[in-house]
């Protein structure tokens, strides 16, 4: 919960600056990892079930819930390697809020604890780096090649 708050509030940083919709950069950012395959595996991630649900019982009107649900399947590393970015404003305002909380300490501490969870050693000096670390990103229609 500690990220998804900080999430929040990064988020809400970015709408101010860009004139975003406060309320959908909200409810985004508090549902982007409610059906993260790590926790709750591929079909949830697939489906945003949980997200889906969630929304539904809060009553949130169909329109808005399309809304969310279209900024949701794009936010993420993984995602953002395979090309996908959010396509409003507010979706992009928790994207980058997102990525922006997986950089420095909090980062590394959340993925050595996610890894303590799956026993994946944090280091292991006998395990040597991956040759090719690069990947191709589309960016406003250009693909990028990232060097990693």
């Amino acid at each position: 919960m500690d990220h998804t708050n900080r999430v929040v509030n990064l988020a809400l940083q970015f709408a101010e600056k860009e004139n975003a919709n406060r309320e959908l950069v909200t409810l985004i950012a508090l549902l982007h990892d409610i059906d993260d395959y790590k926790l709750f595996g591929d079909e949830n991630q697939n489906n945003l079930t949980n997200a889906k649900k969630i929304m539904i019982d809060a009553n949130i009107d169909q329109e808005t819930q399309n809304n969310i649900c279209e900024s949701l399947k794009c936010i993420g590393y993984s995602k953002r390697f395979k090309g996908l970015v959010p396509k409003t404003i507010e979706g992009k305002c928790v994207s980058d809020a997102d990525m922006c909380d997986a950089l420095g300490a909090r980062g590394i501490l959340r993925v050595h604890e996610y890894g303590l969870k799956i026993n994946r050693p944090f280091f292991g000096k006998e395990i040597f780096p991956v040759e090719d670390t690069s990947v191709t990103i589309i960016w406003k229609k250009q693909p990028i090649l990232l060097i990693l």
